[in-house]
C-alpha cells in the first residue's frame, strides 16, 4: 500500500508536469512552538521556522524529491489568543499577490482563534466576486488552509528540529498537503482537524486540550477525510478548484476589515444593548453624558443572536426598533447549530429583521467587509452591489449553513 501523501503529490506532478507549489504563511501557534521557562512560545525567527518545516516536518525530503515546491513567509509570531482583525487583514494582504504562483496556501496559526481567522479568510477571499451583479464571476478559487495543532510539530534536539512523536501537527500537515495536491477544493478558510478538512465558516473550537480541537455544525459534513487509501471527499458540499484564465490574475479581496469593526455590534445577551438606553429612552439630565457617549458609539450594523427559531424578546425588539430608526441595519443569526426559518414560526417579534443563517462571528466578519466594499465603490458601481442589506444577503461563497 502506497503512502497517500506521496501518492497525491506524485499524481499532481503527473497531471501538471511539475511539483505542487505551496505557500506557507506563519503567524504563530502551537504548531511551531518551543518550550520556555514560562511555557510554550511560538518561534520568533524565520530560520528556526525554515528548520522546523524542512527537518522537523520532513518537507525538505519532499522538496529534494521534486514533489513539493514550497515557499515560507514569516508574517509575525503571535499566540493566537492575541490575533486581531488587523492581523487577519495583513494575512489577506500578504497572501493575495501570490495567487497566480501557488496551487494552495497553508496558514500556520494557533487553535484558540483558528476558527475565527478561517471565517475571516472565507469572506475576505470570496469564491464569487461580491462587487458584480451575479455569482457567475469566479474569484478566489484555490484552497487557503489554516494549519494548527494541539501539540508542537517538532522538538529541538541537538540544536536542530526533529519530528515530535505523537503530535497532531504531522497529521494536520498531511491533510493540508493532500487537499492542495488533489486539486478538488477551491475555497478559502478551510480548517485541518487531524484527518479531516472542515469549512471554517461553519466550525468552532470546542476543546482546550483534546485532539482534534474543532467541531463543525452538525449539518455540515467534513469536506474530506484522510484515509490509508487517500482523501475521501464529500463532493456534494465544497466549492471546486477552478484554474484562473490569466497567469497574472489577482483576485478581489478585502484587506481593511479592521477599519470597520467598531461599526459592527454583536449581541449575544440582552444586557449588551443597555449602553444605548439613554438615546432610546432619555429620561433625566443625568443621562446626558451617557447619551453623548452612546451617540458617538452608535453602530452601523447590529448582529443579534436569537435564542430559538429567530425570535426576539419584546423588550429587545423595542430597543432594536429604536436603533433602526437611528439608521442602524439589524440582522438576526441563529444559536450555534440552529437555523432561522424562511418564515416566522411563532407570533413573536423578529420577523422584520433579515435572518442570516451563519454563525455570529461569520456574520460580523461579513458585515465589516460589506461596509468596506460599499465605501470603496463609486456611485455607478454601487448599483451593481445594491444596499448593505442586499450585500449582506448576497452569496459570496456557498451557503454558510444548509437549510433544515
Amino acid at each position: 500500500m502506497s503512502n497517500p501523501i506521496i501518492e497525491s503529490l506524485v499524481q499532481f506532478k503527473e497531471r501538471n508536469y511539475r511539483p505542487a507549489k505551496v505557500g506557507f504563511f506563519y503567524t504563530g501557534g502551537t504548531f511551531a512552538c518551543e518550550d520556555t521557562e514560562k511555557g510554550l512560545r511560538p518561534i520568533s525567527k524565520k530560520e528556526d521556522l525554515d528548520d522546523l518545516l524542512e527537518n522537523g516536518m520532513n518537507l525538505g525530503a519532499l522538496n529534494r524529491a521534486e514533489l513539493l515546491d514550497y515557499k515560507v513567509s514569516f508574517l509575525f509570531s503571535v499566540d493566537s489568543t492575541n490575533i486581531s482583525t488587523a492581523n487577519r487583514d495583513l494575512v489577506v494582504e500578504k497572501i493575495t499577490p501570490n495567487f497566480p504562483f501557488l496551487d494552495g496556501v497553508i496558514l500556520i496559526h494557533g487553535t484558540d482563534t483558528g476558527a475565527e481567522t478561517a471565517k475571516h479568510l472565507h469572506l475576505a477571499m470570496p469564491f464569487f466576486n461580491p462587487t458584480t451583479k451575479g455569482d457567475e464571476i469566479y474569484n478566489w478559487t484555490k484552497p487557503v488552509i489554516l494549519l494548527s495543532s494541539q501539540l508542537s510539530g517538532a522538538a529541538r534536539i541537538g540544536g536542530s528540529f526533529a519530528p515530535s512523536f505523537g503530535s497532531d501537527a504531522q497529521t494536520n500537515l498531511a491533510t493540508a498537503l493532500v487537499t492542495i495536491a488533489d486539486q478538488k477544493i477551491g475555497e478559502t478558510g478551510l480548517l485541518t482537524n487531524q484527518y479531516s478538512i472542515l469549512r471554517g465558516a461553519a466550525s468552532n473550537k470546542v476543546t482546550e486540550n483534546e485532539i482534534p480541537p474543532f467541531e463543525s455544525d452538525k449539518a455540515v459534513q467534513a469536506y474530506g477525510t484522510l484515509t490509508a487509501l487517500g482523501m475521501r471527499y464529500n463532493e456534494a458540499s465544497y466549492l471546486r478548484a477552478i484554474s484562473a484564465s490569466q497567469d497574472n490574475y489577482i483576485p478581489f479581496t478585502v484587506t481593511d476589515a479592521a477599519r470597520y469593526e467598531h461599526f459592527v455590534l454583536s449581541i449575544t445577551e440582552p444586557n449588551q444593548l443597555n449602553p444605548f438606553l439613554p438615546i432610546i429612552n432619555p429620561q433625566t439630565k443625568e443621562t446626558k453624558i451617557l447619551e453623548d457617549w452612546a451617540n458617538q458609539a452608535m453602530p452601523k450594523i447590529v448582529i443579534y443572536q436569537t435564542k430559538g427559531a429567530g425570535n426576539i424578546p419584546d423588550s429587545d425588539a423595542r430597543m432594536l426598533a429604536q436603533l433602526r430608526e437611528q439608521g442602524v441595519n439589524i440582522y438576526r443569526t441563529p444559536i450555534p447549530g440552529g437555523r432561522i426559518p424562511d418564515q416566522q414560526l411563532y407570533d413573536t417579534a423578529g420577523a422584520e429583521y433579515i435572518g442570516l443563517n451563519m454563525q455570529m462571528h461569520t456574520a460580523s466578519a461579513k458585515a465589516m467587509m460589506s461596509l468596506s466594499i460599499v465605501d470603496k465603490v463609486s456611485s455607478s458601481e454601487r448599483e451593481k452591489i445594491g444596499s448593505i442589506n442586499e450585500l449582506m444577503k448576497k452569496r459570496w461563497s456557498n451557503e454558510f449553513l444548509p437549510r433544515r
